[in-house]
């Protein structure tokens, strides 16, 4: 692939993401997209701690 193809996709996806942020915004409560944002990271992290302890065994 192009490297401008890879810029092009990266600001795409970005603004993507900033849509739907402020999309996110406007129907519901700040609080609450918080804690879905910590209960999304919290998923991550005990999946890539999973990943990193059977890794090592």
């Amino acid at each position: 692939m192009k490297d401008w193809v890879c810029w092009v996709l990266l600001v795409i996806s970005v603004l993507a993401i900033c849509v739907f942020g402020w999309w996110l915004t406007k129907k519901l409560d700040t609080m609450t997209i918080y804690y879905i944002t910590v209960v999304i990271n919290g998923i991550v992290f005990g999946y890539l701690y999973y990943q990193k302890n059977k890794a090592k065994n």
